[in-house]
């Protein structure tokens, strides 16, 4: 069984991105089935108070039951960025190896300033997909046309179908190289 965790990091809008990963939880139901072992599970940075040991040891085996992720930032990101690298660095050995999609969300920071999560993670020696997903800034006065959420949905659930297989793959290898390890011994 699989295991994706959808993480957001809704360090300064934590509605809109706890809004946003049911959203993209309930888009991947399409690809669960038997062929598709997966649980996908939502995790929100923002719930952990990383100052408290107990709550950073939840953080940590939160992250560590995963076998891949997707992150959900938002585009506006400046104020996040402290939050996020210590987030991450706390648990970066969970991490290691593990795949990554980058989902960006919100409204463009007018300077034109964010984190570069991709940077960050392959500092922590994730592979990262090619392509992230950058959706667009929706609300209710722009955003009346259907086709525009079908075809964002179907963008999203065809790049998490591709982490799905990355993730199974990188899975699999990590599962060899710990026998080979303990067969070394």
């Amino acid at each position: 069984m699989i295991t994706i965790g959808i993480v957001s990091f809704g360090f300064e809008n934590k509605r809109e991105c706890k809004k946003l990963a049911q959203r993209i939880k309930t888009v991947t139901r399409q690809l669960q089935s038997y062929t598709h072992p997966v649980i996908f599970n939502r995790i929100e940075a923002a719930d952990f108070n990383l100052n408290k040991n107990d709550e950073k040891e939840d953080w940590i085996k939160a992250i560590s039951k995963h076998d891949g992720f997707v992150f959900l930032i938002p585009k506006h990101s400046e104020g996040i960025i402290d939050d996020l690298s210590y987030a991450l660095g706390m648990c970066s050995s969970e991490l290691a190896n593990k795949p990554l999609l980058v989902i960006y969300y919100g409204v463009e920071d007018k300077y034109g300033q964010q984190v570069d999560i991709i940077e960050m993670a392959r500092s922590f020696e994730m592979p990262v997909l090619y392509n992230s997903v950058i959706l667009p800034y929706l609300d209710h006065k722009r955003a009346t046309a259907f086709e525009l959420f079908q075809q964002t949905e179907d963008k999203t659930a065809s790049e998490i179908e591709k982490l799905l297989y990355w993730t199974m793959g990188m899975k699999y290898t990590r599962t060899m190289l710990r026998q080979e390890d303990n067969g070394a011994s």
